[in-house]
């Protein structure tokens, strides 16, 4: 018998309304759309996974660059962005718009595995220290909540550059808070 699952995401309509959208799963792959009302509820679909859904449906530039959300045991997430070309700058390392970019999406993957309906989440600051030279090779990013408020959620990211024979080293760590939308 097949599995259906729903998930309700807020966002903004073409007149800034906001507006309610049911994403239909039928097990488990995207079917429809509506406006029903329907608990979030897909047993078949790990929380990495429902988040990785939420956010290909609310922004579906996430796919084009890669990012993928491995792992989430509340308080952390694991997210990975591998290699790729595009990412590098002169010197043949990786941007600091690749790090921070992989740390905002570590920390929207947190902000959702807490709460899914705060898709229109913003991020309220963003610090970035970083530590060492990132090679051109896979990157993973580390995510843990620090603290977890009414209007806001303050995380930390650690991202690590990882070799090909799965060494890790940290190049650079984030800490960032969330506005959440009431």
């Amino acid at each position: 018998m097949p599995q259906f699952c729903a998930l309700h995401l807020f966002g903004l309509n073409n007149d800034n309304v906001v507006q309610l959208t049911k994403y239909s799963w039928m097990n488990c792959g995207l079917m429809t759309t509506s406006t029903e009302n329907s608990d979030i509820d897909c047993p078949e679909l790990s929380l990495a996974e429902r988040v990785t859904q939420i956010i290909l449906a609310g922004a579906p530039a996430f796919a084009r660059f890669g990012f993928r959300i491995e792992h989430i045991a509340l308080p952390e997430v694991i997210c990975t962005l591998p290699f790729q070309q595009k990412q590098t700058r002169p010197g043949n390392t990786i941007s600091g718009p690749t790090l921070m970019t992989l740390a905002d999406v570590a920390m929207f993957a947190l902000v959702l595995a807490l709460d899914s309906r705060q898709l229109m989440a913003v991020t309220q600051d963003l610090h970035m220290h970083f530590l060492a030279r990132p090679a051109p090779q896979d990157l993973q990013a580390v995510g843990t909540v620090v603290k977890h408020g009414k209007r806001t959620v303050v995380m930390r990211v650690d991202i690590y550059s990882i070799a090909p024979e799965g060494d890790k080293k940290l190049v650079a760590f984030a800490t960032g808070t969330y506005a959440l939308m009431s």
